[in-house]
């Protein structure tokens, strides 16, 4: 919920156990509407920024990931084994898609931040 970067448009209410838009949402200590608080700190982004920061970056990502390792399975496949290549692929796939999500994470995702809201966790933001 902190991260105006992250491409949030609904959240959940507890109360009532439904989906609505963060602009019918308020934080509690100041009030503020959580789309006015997004749209406050995201005035510096650029939409790259945000597309990186968003799921766009996150499932570009990934999918690099994912295909990296399946190719990877693929050659193993055809090196030894179709059974070792399939085996290989798919877990290599997945390991793929998880170091794609870390990678934008980590090289992405928090310089962005840090550069666009001036702080390392947007937790601290107000």
């Amino acid at each position: 919920m902190s991260d105006p970067l992250a491409g949030m448009r609904t959240t959940y209410c507890v109360s009532c156990e439904d989906q609505f838009p963060v602009s019918e949402f308020s934080w509690s200590d100041t009030d503020e509407r959580i789309s006015d608080y997004y749209g406050r700190h995201r005035k510096n982004a650029t939409a790259l920024d945000l597309w990186w920061c968003g799921n766009g970056g996150l499932a570009f990502l990934a999918g690099i990931g994912f295909l990296a390792g399946a190719i990877f399975g693929i050659i193993l496949g055809v090196m030894m084994s179709w059974l070792i290549g399939l085996i290989t692929g798919t877990v290599l796939a997945i390991v793929g898609a998880i170091v794609g999500v870390v990678m934008r994470e980590v090289l992405f995702s928090k310089s962005i931040v840090k550069r666009v809201c001036g702080v390392d966790d947007t937790r601290m933001l107000r």
